[in-house]
């Protein structure tokens, strides 16, 4: 069931500030498939007088012709509208002879830019051109998506593509917070939408698919663990049609579902050397899928060496965790016995969820925390779900979250206290708080222990939203 536009409030003022300067704008808009690029675009331009036009994967000759259909029927030019454009250079001279007469701002969207880049390798030096000779004196908006991150890559983001420096700005489009899950499913409770979250974590184009099974069981059986399953297969195809090299990044995203979190230990699994898989890895990072963190006490994140890789994109973390290992299953027909177990692992996964679910609930009440870093502590002996830091202060807040069935009691809190201690600063800090999340809730115990300590904060899964 389509949900219809929610939120994107950062990205729609981006581009209202970009719309409202003088002269030529030029913003390409990238992200993974499904995270909500045409829909955003659409939004935009609904009140604004934008011409959409969505390239697909046909010859350079016909991509000319569909492009003059658009741009004649919103210039009510039939000879443009029923001929098209003979070439690109025609196109972008009857772009800049109607803009002038035009008289306003004139916002242009071409969707899946990467498809004219198939039907022409030339097409980046080619609009680098026209808007160099044609369309940098217009007061045109261009605005080019494009799912395929390599693609986009080498046409449009890397700084030696001819399109580079052309752009006013370019928008990565990201997930949105868990909390938006109110947006998409307000009768639901706050428990489905961790169930609905871990499998498909905040992307429009899967919360449009999950909604409308009965429950979490039904939705695990027939649209994740079955052949005909929207979810089952949608990994791969979103490798095969976004990555120019996707049996490498189906390499690299396995290792790290197996536990292969170091570079020495993903380069082993996959045999590459550090040279290439820092490519690939840098972009599977660009796009939000991959991310690499360190404890959150580093001096220097970039330089440390206790860097460990995590699939941050919650889709394919989970499809790399409990579908790759369990196709074998599916395709034979016999999964459901398979099923109970696969279910238990899946519950103890969200405890690793609900760690993320906490961290965006305290970025979301960032004011009223007062911190400028958040992130996991561990070393060898031990770790911390999150500790937020404020390093002007010299002063930080850790942070236990436990997402089980048994309301978390003193010994929760008498733990997290001894990994504390162990924790080297560097330089002076003080304890400010500490905040225990709870799925549960909490003991008459612990309630009790908080209530007489005055810096313990207890958040119950309910209370969240």
């Amino acid at each position: 069931m389509k949900r219809g536009f929610v939120n994107r409030k950062s990205e729609l003022a981006f581009l209202e500030d970009h719309y409202t300067r003088d002269g030529f704008q030029f913003v390409p808009i990238y992200g993974r498939r499904r995270i909500g690029k045409t829909e955003l675009v659409k939004q935009f331009i609904k009140d604004k007088k934008g011409i959409y036009f969505l390239a697909d994967t046909v010859a350079e000759k016909d991509q000319l012709k569909f492009l003059g259909r658009s741009i004649g029927e919103f210039f009510a030019d039939f000879v443009i509208e029923e001929g098209g454009f003979s070439d690109w250079y025609s196109f972008f001279k009857y772009l800049r002879i109607k803009s002038a007469a035009f008289g306003e701002k004139l916002v242009l969207v071409i969707d899946e830019f990467p498809y004219l880049a198939q039907a022409n390798p030339a097409i980046s030096s080619i609009f680098q051109k026209g808007i160099d000779e044609y369309l940098k004196e217009t007061n045109i908006f261009l605005i080019l998506l494009g799912s395929s991150v390599g693609m986009m890559e080498k046409e449009v983001l890397y700084y030696k593509a001819p399109l580079y420096g052309r752009r006013s700005g370019s928008l990565k489009m990201g997930e949105m917070s868990f909390f938006e899950l109110r947006d998409f499913f307000p009768g639901r409770s706050i428990e489905e939408w961790v169930d609905i979250y871990t499998v498909c974590g905040m992307v429009p184009g899967y919360l449009d698919r999950c909604g409308d099974f009965k429950n979490f069981k039904d939705f695990l059986l027939k649209g994740v663990f079955d052949k005909g399953g929207f979810f089952y297969e949608e990994a791969e195809m979103a490798l095969r049609a976004d990555f120019y090299e996707p049996r490498t990044y189906y390499s690299i995203l396995r290792a790290i579902a197996l536990g292969k979190t170091k570079l020495g230990e993903i380069m082993n699994e996959t045999g590459l050397d550090k040279s290439k898989i820092s490519k690939y890895l840098k972009v599977l990072q660009d796009l939000l899928i991959v991310e690499r963190e360190v404890p959150v006490t580093e001096p220097n994140p970039e330089r440390s060496k206790k860097g460990l890789f995590f699939i941050r994109d919650r889709y394919f973390n989970f499809w790399f965790r409990f579908v790759l290992g369990n196709k074998n299953y599916v395709e034979i027909g016999s999964f459901d016995r398979r099923f109970p177990a696969v279910r238990e692992q899946i519950k103890t996964y969200q405890g690793f969820i609900f760690e993320f679910i906490c961290k965006q609930y305290l970025l979301q009440n960032i004011a009223r925390y007062g911190f400028d870093t958040i992130g996991r502590w561990w070393d060898r002996s031990a770790e911390i779900d999150l500790l937020a830091v404020d390093n002007e202060a010299g002063e930080f807040i850790a942070v236990e979250c436990k997402y089980q069935n048994k309301k978390a009691g003193i010994e929760v809190l008498e733990s997290l206290k001894e990994n504390i201690r162990r924790i080297d600063w560097r330089r002076s800090f003080t304890l400010r708080k500490i905040i225990l999340f709870s799925r549960s809730g909490f003991t008459a115990g612990l309630e009790a222990v908080a209530l007489e300590a005055g810096n313990v904060e207890l958040i119950a899964l309910k209370d969240m939203v």
